[in-house]
């Protein structure tokens, strides 16, 4: 999209939930560079450690889509791209982390170890780092139409933050008399 001119990477932001969650939590890490902000919500991102655990739930049942990982070649190639296990010191672009305390799919553990990881290993000059832990929702988040507006409200300011806008969305750093340069209105 930026190479076409469509936009820039500056006020481009990737979203995902779950094992979509891991598809933006990798993309930070092998192309940190191409988007300004990553939302992942209850992202799948310790996929190695969880897969081999037959303890919890689903585990068994989605060697499937994942691929055994008791075997060597189904266990490499899942590390290959597991994002917990590929943080590495480099800049990252802004990212938003979800996690529920009582989500039946993803350990609220996952996005709580790779937050932990991104805060010790990431280049200083990396983006805002927010961990959200719900202690009362599962896996789909805020429940009721009312709460599933919040959830959205909560990204927008993040995604407003990251892109360093004003709430008029004027970009602070072209800021006129009308605006209070550096501050939210």
């Amino acid at each position: 999209v930026a190479e076409s001119g469509l936009s820039s990477r500056e006020v481009m932001a990737v979203h995902g939930a779950s094992a979509g969650g891991l598809l933006v939590a990798a993309l930070a890490n092998e192309y940190p560079d191409a988007v300004a902000a990553c939302i992942a919500k209850v992202p799948f991102v310790d996929i190695a450690n969880t897969m081999q655990d037959d303890t919890l739930a689903l585990t068994v049942h989605e060697y499937d889509e994942w691929g055994n990982v008791t075997e060597a070649s189904a266990l490499d190639y899942v590390k290959s791209y597991s994002p917990y296990g590929n943080v590495r010191a480099q800049r990252y672009p802004h990212m938003m982390l979800t996690a529920s305390f009582n989500d039946t799919r993803v350990g609220f553990w996952e996005p709580a170890k790779l937050a932990a990881k991104l805060r010790a290993v990431a280049s200083d000059t990396s983006g805002t780092l927010l961990l959200i832990t719900s202690f009362e929702n599962g896996h789909f988040g805020t429940g009721g139409r009312v709460g599933h507006l919040a959830d959205l409200a909560r990204e927008a300011a993040f995604l407003q933050r990251a892109f360093k806008m004003t709430s008029l969305g004027v970009s602070e750093d072209k800021c006129d008399f009308e605006c209070k340069k550096g501050g939210w209105l």
